[in-house]
């Protein structure tokens, strides 16, 4: 263990030297089952004390090279890889052998919203009514004299409910009429009333989640889940069982041996199904979730 870190130490310092940034949205993850440096595309790669997984994010799609290296330099193997565009590219070194076996869509995570914000939404018309009264003089017409003058005045209903006033008065043969009209009219004015939209609520977390267990190795193990036996692997590729939503310890164990190989926490969020890989000698992987952290 001593050697493993004083070597993984010396990795890395050569990586703190040569990091670089990217701007993609795809990444490589190359797992090792022995201390040994990664380069990608000519720079050196970080990696954290005691462990052989690289994570090389924000890598742009496309073809990367890809070179492996011992502690002092010497290539211990160099290919070409191809990663599509948002997405994860998994491969490893084993027993001297660079492998890639399974290609992850990226997708981003949401964060949890317990209810969306209330959205005003286009007003309803709403209606509000002003009489307004208007007061017309008549016309005056020509008067002629005459030895006689009449006088008076008439009051008139009109057929949509105005009021007219008449005043005559005839002297002689020549007449004067004048009075006034008084009309009511009936304006409508439209008005907006705001109105809002209901809250829309976050999907639920579901109660229970479907684990994935799949051996990419074919070795006998146990899989123990916050300290309980879950499932036994004897010569088969995949089980599946089923765990209560929210945190758990995740442990690997040999056959008949009482302490785990490898530990992972998996926090499941909105996930109905998570897909786990074992491999005896190597981190627990999640194929298909982003909430599996080694421990």
């Amino acid at each position: 263990m001593q050697k493993i870190s004083m070597t993984l130490a010396v990795i890395t310092a050569l990586s703190a030297s040569t990091a670089f940034a990217v701007d993609g949205n795809s990444r490589l993850q190359v797992t090792m089952d022995r201390p040994v440096g990664l380069m990608v595309d000519g720079r050196m790669q970080e990696v954290e004390d005691q462990s052989m997984t690289y994570m090389v994010e924000g890598l742009q799609p496309g073809r990367h090279e890809v070179s492996l290296r011992a502690m002092f330099g010497k290539e211990l193997a160099n290919v070409f890889v191809d990663i599509p565009e948002a997405a994860e590219l998994r491969c490893r070194y084993r027993k001297k052998h660079f492998e890639c076996y399974d290609t992850i869509a990226l997708a981003p995570v949401a964060a949890p919203i317990l209810a969306a914000p209330v959205t005003a939404i286009a007003p309803a018309p709403s209606t509000h009514t002003v009489e307004t009264t208007t007061v017309t003089t008549g016309a005056m017409m020509p008067a002629h004299s005459g030895p006689t003058g009449i006088g008076g005045a008439i009051a008139i209903a009109g057929p949509d409910g105005e009021h007219v006033s008449i005043g005559v008065n005839i002297s002689g043969p020549g007449a004067a009429m004048g009075g006034q009209f008084t009309e009511t009219t009936t304006t409508t004015t439209t008005h907006s009333a705001p109105q809002f939209a209901e809250a829309q609520m976050a999907p639920a977390v579901p109660g229970k989640v479907s684990l994935v267990l799949r051996s990419t190795d074919g070795e006998w193990a146990d899989v123990v889940v916050d300290g309980k036996v879950v499932a036994e692997f004897r010569n088969e590729d995949e089980i599946k069982v089923d765990i209560a939503s929210g945190t758990h310890t995740l442990e690997v164990r040999e056959f008949m041996k009482d302490s785990a190989y490898t530990r992972a926490k998996i926090d499941t969020g909105y996930a109905t199904e998570i897909i786990v890989g074992l491999n005896e000698g190597s981190d627990i992987e999640c194929f298909n979730h982003d909430g599996c952290y080694d421990i």
